[in-house]
């Protein structure tokens, strides 16, 4: 473990031990950007100090998708076996492939309501070669996130699945990366429980 010392200590002993144990036993709410909703995500988890937090791993590491534009995402769907989506069925298509991640500019958000506690988010992401439907999932609170960023028009990055729906190819849950790197470098992305 490492020493907590000040400028004066030659040797603090115990001292700094006893220092740095205090502070990994502290509850993770002492932490800047820890606040009680945080804290209470945390604690269903079972962390209930810093210690527990620093020894928090990832359940799994994922590989983000190859970066592929939207005319070859929207392929991914079209050449997959199996039907298409059920009549009536918003985002449950047969998936396309891997996972992929599309680079380009968000356009025509909308947001429905599709029972009493949920919301589909669609939108499309245009890039130079044509334009991919994305769908968001009971996630109302992203619209003005996303809606801020097309109209700023900055270019985004989503990674996800492509499946077929009734209204054509789309990319389904996807995650959002607001400052993609120039190249399409291969990333593990950690999920946490």
């Amino acid at each position: 473990m490492a020493r907590l010392a000040t400028d004066g200590e030659a040797d603090a002993g115990s001292d700094g031990e006893e220092a740095a144990d205090s502070v990994l036993e502290r509850p993770p709410s002492t932490l800047v950007g820890v606040g009680p909703a945080r804290a209470a995500r945390l604690a269903r988890l079972g962390v209930s100090s810093v210690r527990a937090l620093l020894w928090l791993v990832p359940r799994r590491l994922e590989q983000r998708g190859e970066r592929k534009t939207t005319r070859a995402a929207a392929s991914l769907a079209a050449d997959s076996d199996g039907g298409m989506a059920e009549a009536g069925d918003v985002g449950g298509g047969d998936v396309g492939g891997g996972e992929v991640a599309v680079l380009g500019l968000l356009r025509g958000l909308r947001l429905f309501r599709t029972g009493r506690r949920r919301s589909v988010l669609a939108l499309d992401l245009v890039d130079e070669t044509g334009s991919l439907r994305v769908l968001f999932f009971n996630q109302p609170w992203l619209a003005e996130r996303l809606r801020a960023l097309a109209a700023a028009g900055k270019r985004v990055e989503l990674a996800g699945r492509v499946a077929r729906t009734k209204q054509g190819p789309a990319l389904v849950a996807p995650r959002l990366c607001e400052d993609p790197s120039p190249a399409s470098v291969p990333e593990l992305v950690p999920v946490y429980p």
